[in-house]
């Protein structure tokens, strides 16, 4: 445990007597402590000493954010889903049909931060609504080999029935996207039908709308930002300053 989180346990059980019990039985079980500490998610860890038997949701995640303040987030995010329920915190994912999709019209995922968040939210919605895992290619340039691997994954994922998922660098990657997008419409493949549940998804940040180059695929494709508002994490952190200074 780091000197930081052990002065902010030890903060903590000044000003609370419901952990200062807890905090005096810390050497006694450090090796339960070094556990959740050590965690790489310490939000869902167990409390050292049973305490999740006693203590309520918000003293636990006073607990989590005295000893990983970097996944206070995280914590936040397991409190609300304790109290409120998982479908305020879960993943809405993609509904195709509800957002104006089909096999010729492309998604578009951008971001901005997390290039992670568009691509867990893709490959989840794809195993929901199709049952199979997506076609995954990287779109990392402009050439000609990448183009040829990034139409390859899309004819499988046509023959397959399944989604095709492209992961685009950038606004060098535009025209590649662009003839992607031709060929999920059909433009080259006219004479095979279209798979049903076929979508082809492309991730990209969201700076790839702002220059002087924009292929039409920007226009036509129905877009989704998938990064957490910057508000909210503003608005945890406003909320537990505001806890510290009282």
């Amino acid at each position: 445990m780091t000197d930081e989180a052990f002065g902010n346990l030890s903060l903590l059980a000044q000003a609370f007597p419901w952990f200062a019990e807890l905090f005096g039985r810390l050497n006694s079980s450090e090796s339960q402590w070094r556990g959740m500490v050590e965690s790489a998610e310490p939000e869902a860890a167990p409390l050292p000493d049973k305490a999740d038997d006693q203590l309520q949701a918000l003293q636990r995640l006073c607990i989590v954010r005295s000893v990983r303040p970097e996944r206070l987030l995280q914590a936040t995010a397991a409190f609300a889903v304790s109290v409120l329920g998982s479908a305020y915190t879960r993943d809405p994912g993609v509904e195709p049909t509800a957002v104006g999709s089909d096999p010729a019209t492309p998604v578009l995922l951008l971001h901005e931060r997390d290039a992670s968040a568009a691509d867990r939210l893709a490959r989840s919605s794809a195993l929901r609504l199709t049952g199979r895992p997506p076609i995954v290619f990287q779109v990392a340039d402009n050439s000609a080999n990448t183009e040829r691997g990034a139409k390859r994954a899309i004819q499988r994922a046509m023959a397959e029935d399944a989604w095709a998922l492209l992961h685009c660098s950038g606004p060098a990657t535009l025209d590649v996207m662009q003839r992607c997008a031709d060929l999920a419409a059909g433009g080259q493949l006219q004479k095979q039908p279209q798979a049903a549940s076929f979508r082809l998804v492309m991730t990209c940040r969201a700076d790839c709308c702002l220059g002087s180059h924009r292929p039409p695929v920007l226009q036509a494709a129905v877009k989704i930002f998938v990064d957490m508002p910057t508000i909210f994490k503003d608005c945890v952190q406003r909320c537990w300053a505001s806890i510290e200074q009282q």
